[in-house]
């Protein structure tokens, strides 16, 4: 019940602050009836286009994670107190996060060299 609760409560708060936009398909219908063309809502024409803004967009979420990932480590390593597991655990989590990256950014590079040379043979 106290779930059911919650989820109504955003719900109706969504609702009132004018976040959730509510759709009328009578009235679009009509206002549309005379055209039936679709438009596309990317931005890219071509699938290359489409993937690469993919990766984009992963990449950037892995630059967040491995931030948080940095901070994390340096949290563990300052807070360690002279405690020698705590500043290795703050020392390897820090490590690992800039070995990911360095994987990810190489394997980014690698895979869109591989790409152009395709795309361009």
């Amino acid at each position: 019940m106290k779930k059911f609760l919650k989820i109504f409560l955003i719900i109706v708060v969504a609702f009132v602050l004018g976040k959730v936009n509510l759709v009328w398909a009578q009235a679009a219908a009509t206002a549309v009836a005379s055209s039936t063309s679709l438009e596309n809502p990317l931005d890219v024409e071509t699938v290359p286009d489409f993937v690469g803004n993919l990766i984009k967009g992963a990449i950037s979420i892995l630059g967040a994670v491995t931030l948080f990932m940095f901070l994390l480590g340096g949290f563990y390593w300052l807070t360690a107190g002279g405690n020698e597991e705590k500043v290795k655990k703050g020392t390897q989590t820090m490590m690992w996060a800039a070995i990911g990256v360095a994987i990810v950014f190489s394997s980014y590079f690698i895979i869109s060299g591989w790409i152009t040379g395709i795309l361009t043979f």
